[in-house]
């Protein structure tokens, strides 16, 4: 008898066995359903071709958005590393960042950041932005695509509807993983020179290397993992449940016109650049707003790692920089992330599809 694999094509199957396209090789019957999951899995990952088209896409809107939001950025961490806004502190008790201008609104923040350093100042770290987000979000992208397709294809059928809320949580949360792991030293490096701690990448790993060694590359990894895959988690379910709302919600404006060559009815209808905006801006935001808190710590702690190395006083850790912070800082610079998450998810997401369409493949 025949059945069909995950790709459609034909398996012949008899009582004894199942024979595999393009091969004479029988294999046992007990081995068949290990034999179409690994054929689901092979036939879910992507092409060369496709492979290439998310890794210019991805480029493409890295660009974009580092470009937009350097500033956003710098202004962000300086506002995090101010630990209040009385008269900075002085004594055995007072800590690093402690001592940095205290400004009593963002206004004063920005003044003083163009008086003393100039307009430049404002896209400190772009370089190493551009450096890192580009190859950074390109193998994050392919790493969920691909992993969303094979847990959509994997998971049970009794699955079938938890699949489709598991699949970008899973997707997105491994995919994190692996993109900011290997990316690391290059965050610690952008987040000391947005500080103002350094103006090269070359200065900045030097001093970091000469007081701590390779793993002091790696400070603020765990805070960052505990930021990013909560967030990634997050903004990727609320992204696809999002998009798929809004291009079923019956508004013209909602659905995308079908890709050349392609006639209505003859594919799953694609969610407009609106919805796709919309959809990105919600997940960015409900994201920020669960995952804030660690961004303040991993800022703080990064920062504060290389200036104490610097200061010759002991490093601190997660935990110390937690406790010396009070609970209104761990939402400091809020809203500017809001300023960064947002526009920088829409421009990313919306110039990704785009892209992608350009080139012929549904966004």
């Amino acid at each position: 008898m025949a059945g069909r694999s995950a790709s459609g094509g034909t398996l012949d199957v008899d009582a004894s066995g199942v024979l595999d396209r393009g091969s004479a090789t029988r294999r046992p019957m007990n081995t068949m359903s290990t034999n179409l999951w690994q054929g689901q899995v092979w036939d879910s990952l992507p092409s060369r071709q496709q492979v290439q088209t998310q890794v210019i896409a991805s480029g493409c809107g890295s660009v974009v958005v580092g470009l937009i939001l350097t500033p956003v950025q710098v202004m962000k961490v300086r506002w995090q590393m101010l630990t209040d806004l009385r008269p900075p502190r002085t004594g055995p008790g007072a800590t690093v960042a402690a001592a940095a201008p205290q400004h009593a609104n963002l206004g004063s923040l920005v003044t003083h950041i163009y008086r003393n350093e100039g307009l430049l100042a404002f896209w400190r770290g772009l370089n190493t932005m551009l450096l890192m987000q580009a190859p950074s979000t390109a193998v994050y992208m392919v790493c969920y695509e691909a992993l969303k397709n094979i847990t959509r294809r994997s998971l049970p059928d009794e699955w079938c509807v938890a699949s489709k809320y598991l699949s970008p949580i899973l997707s997105g949360s491994l995919g994190r993983v692996v993109a900011a792991t290997a990316f690391a030293p290059l965050e610690l490096i952008r987040t000391n020179q947005s500080a103002g701690r350094a103006k090269t990448i070359w200065e900045t790993a030097q001093s970091i290397l000469r007081n701590r060694g390779f793993m002091g590359l790696y400070a603020g990894l765990m805070p960052t993992l505990y930021r990013d895959v909560p967030f990634s988690a997050v903004y990727w379910l609320a992204f696809e449940e999002g998009k798929i709302a809004l291009r079923d919600s019956g508004l013209p404006q909602m659905r995308a016109t079908p890709l050349r060559g392609i006639e209505d009815g003859e594919a799953e209808a694609q969610p407009s650049t609106v919805a796709v905006f919309l959809a990105a801006a919600t997940g960015g935001a409900m994201a920020a707003l669960v995952t804030h808190p660690f961004d303040t710590i991993k800022t703080r702690l990064q920062v504060a790692v290389t200036d104490a190395k610097i200061s010759g006083v002991a490093p601190p850790t997660s935990m110390s920089v937690v406790r010396g912070m009070g609970i209104s800082i761990f939402y400091r610079g809020l809203g500017l992330r809001l300023m960064q998450i947002i526009p920088g998810t829409s421009s990313m997401m919306i110039t990704y599809s785009l892209v992608k369409r350009a080139m012929g493949e549904a966004p």
